[in-house]
């Protein structure tokens, strides 16, 4: 099955947005453990770094993520796809 290039772009979108809702609900909540003094799991927990970043990553956290058309598993096999022919 061809993969539809708007399709395709849409899902990259939408699984970005997931993965920062994920990653900003994640450190939220370790972060507000660590400053209730539940547990110290924060300052284990892999962060992203510098402002600009951090600061994009909540920003996408907050749109509204929407079904993406291709998941993980098929937007891996384009991403193989696409560098084995670069290569």
């Amino acid at each position: 099955m061809e993969t539809n290039k708007d399709d395709y772009v849409q899902s990259l979108e939408n699984l970005l947005i997931f993965m920062c809702q994920v990653y900003q609900k994640n450190h939220d909540t370790f972060f507000n453990m660590m400053l209730n003094k539940e547990n110290n799991a924060y300052k284990k927990l892999s962060t992203v770094q510098g402002s600009y970043h951090r600061f994009a990553v909540k920003d996408l956290s907050e749109l509204d993520f929407s079904e993406p058309v291709y998941g993980f598993r098929k937007v891996f096999e384009e991403i193989i796809l696409k560098r084995k022919e670069i290569l």
